[in-house]
């Protein structure tokens, strides 16, 4: 932390990509004043995550004021290594629960864009940030 304070860097925002990440990432959050965390499950883990897991995530930001964000949510098909039926599920009840607990979102996209970009827009959540991302710049204007 002393480090990254001597080299200007203000703010640190730890992001969780699974239940388990997450719990990490706000628990590090609550240590340090100037580290904030998001929750969620990338769409690596979505295939382990469990039927209690997005109530789970719930209770963490209804009871942690350090949590900022939503994510890393979306779809990947380029690893495929959540089948990409699962990753639509789950990026999908994910997307409904940001709209519900009105935070912004932190959004994977690889080799999946026009569905992320449909799903977005279909959702209503309209803050947020792309942090993985393969399109290219026609696609970058429309999100």
């Amino acid at each position: 932390m002393s480090r990254a304070r001597s080299e200007g860097v203000d703010f640190i925002v730890t992001v969780g990509t699974n239940l388990r990440l997450s719990s990490r990432a706000v628990a590090l959050a609550e240590q340090y004043e100037n580290i904030f965390a998001t929750v969620g499950i990338h769409p690596h883990d979505v295939a382990k995550a469990g039927e209690d897991t997005l109530d789970a995530l719930k209770q963490l930001v209804l009871t942690h004021k350090k949590i900022v964000a939503y994510g890393e949510i979306g779809l990947d098909y380029f690893r495929n290594i959540s089948r990409q039926e699962i990753q639509v599920e789950m990026f999908g009840q994910q997307l409904d629960l940001v709209k519900e607990l009105n935070l912004p979102v932190v959004i994977h996209d690889r080799e999946a864009h026009r569905q992320s970009l449909d799903m977005i827009q279909a959702s209503g959540v309209r803050r947020g940030v792309f942090h993985c991302f393969s399109g290219d710049y026609d696609m970058a204007r429309k999100c």
